[in-house]
């Protein structure tokens, strides 16, 4: 889901509402026959129509001597993407961690065979790693710029942070040679009044 397909899925939400005068129920199928009934649409021509998109799109080529064969699959084509920009977007968790967590988003079991039980994840963490990667899956570069955008942001508020930090503790340093060349200052100074041929 990227916010592309959630505006196209809107636009198709108006043509279902339009075509059958009622709003789609939650046991609806996603894709349906044309016309004014809920019909389930076989996945041959859920595929068929797919096939059509992606075609017409130029996104994949046909590969000359062979019989039906591209070289980007129709469907395996889309989790080939997806998991290459999810494996490439930022993540708040160790980098281990991240990737049991995008295999699990992928359908998979993890890494190795214990992940799926030892490595218990929950939703929220699924939803931040999803949310990391929607930059890059969106076709529009704007996602990308404005995550870019907010990225060079929470930077830029770190380094402010961190200049603070320094000037907090550049001041205790002072405070702190102050304090400890007086003590030195007053040593010499007694002493001095101990010894005062010295």
């Amino acid at each position: 889901m990227t916010p592309e397909w959630l505006d196209d899925l809107e636009i198709y939400k108006q043509r279902w509402i339009k075509e059958t005068n009622q709003i789609p129920k939650d046991n609806d199928p996603l894709f349906k026959k044309a016309g004014p009934f809920v019909r389930r649409l076989s996945p041959s021509s859920i595929r068929t129509r797919m096939s059509r998109v992606v075609d017409e799109s130029g996104v994949r080529v046909y590969i000359e001597g062979t019989k039906n064969k591209f070289n980007i699959p129709l469907f395996n084509g889309a989790r080939r993407f997806f998991n290459k920009q999810n494996k490439k977007a930022l993540t708040k968790t160790s980098k281990l961690a991240a990737l049991i967590i995008k295999e699990y988003q992928m359908g998979h079991g993890g890494l190795i065979k214990l992940d799926k039980n030892y490595f218990k994840e929950q939703i929220e963490e699924l939803i931040d790693e999803y949310l990391q990667t929607i930059p890059y899956i969106t076709i529009d570069k704007t996602a990308r710029k404005q995550s870019e955008l907010e990225s060079v942001k929470s930077q830029m508020t770190e380094m402010e942070r961190t200049k603070a930090d320094n000037k907090d503790l550049k001041k205790q340093m002072d405070e702190m040679e102050t304090r400890f060349q007086k003590q030195i200052d007053h040593v010499l100074t007694s002493l001095h009044k101990q010894n005062p041929d010295r």
